[in-house]
């Protein structure tokens, strides 16, 4: 027996069945998604990959060491900057996509610590060369 996949009618995955019967109304679709958020269109899997997630220490490893010197003297004088890395802290993980993450790469642009061009590397997981 082989496994048949299905979909709800709005395109969410129900799983993979094996001599089951899937719920009523179920669509059955040609594999499974290669990831859990992706939706059916009709014809394929749809939608974005989910963010990149990292533990703190990776993320932080992602910054030069004068750039994180830079980013924690300023954090003593820049109240957005503080925010943004007291929110790290508390953070148990880091993904790159957050909206707290976002702004507080901006206001880290903003205050002259970073360019735009290494916020971009950073936030798309480039360590430092």
């Amino acid at each position: 027996m082989s496994t048949k996949y299905f979909v709800d009618l709005e395109g969410k995955y129900l799983g993979g069945f094996v001599g089951a019967e899937p719920p009523e109304g179920a669509i059955e679709v040609v594999g499974p998604p290669e990831y859990g958020t992706q939706k059916w269109d009709g014809s394929k899997w749809v939608g974005d990959l989910p963010a990149k997630t990292l533990p703190k220490r990776d993320f932080m490893k992602l910054f030069t060491d004068n750039e994180r010197r830079q980013i924690s003297g300023a954090a003593m004088q820049n109240v957005d900057v503080s925010l943004w890395k007291d929110g790290l802290l508390l953070a148990d993980d880091i993904r790159l996509d957050h909206p707290d993450l976002l702004s507080g790469m901006d206001a880290i642009v903003a205050a002259g610590l970073l360019t735009e061009s290494r916020k971009n590397a950073i936030l798309a997981g480039e360590a430092p060369t």
